[in-house]
């Protein structure tokens, strides 16, 4: 039995023929496309990173997406860095 046979006895070759076919001529842009996340490693002080889990764990909103929204706020607002 070849490849095609196989396909076509396990009703493949009907199914392609009858997959339909999607109009996106009325599709509306992605409104996430401009919120991309983009994966890094850094390193966090442990006193820090314990400080945004212990605060993950009262909120209920996981510690990355609590350092996400901190680190948004301050570009969002461009917040200078005062070391003291």
């Amino acid at each position: 039995m070849s490849c095609v046979d196989g396909l076509a006895a396990c009703g493949f070759l009907d199914l392609l023929h009858n997959v339909a076919v999607f109009d996106f001529s009325n599709g509306k842009p992605n409104p996430y496309h401009g919120k991309m996340k983009q994966q890094i490693k850094i390193r966090i002080e442990i006193q820090t990173l314990n400080y945004f889990k212990e605060q993950a764990e009262k909120t209920g909103i996981p510690y990355q997406q609590r350092i996400n929204f901190y680190l948004s706020d301050c570009a969002k607002n461009a917040k200078e860095l005062r070391i003291s």
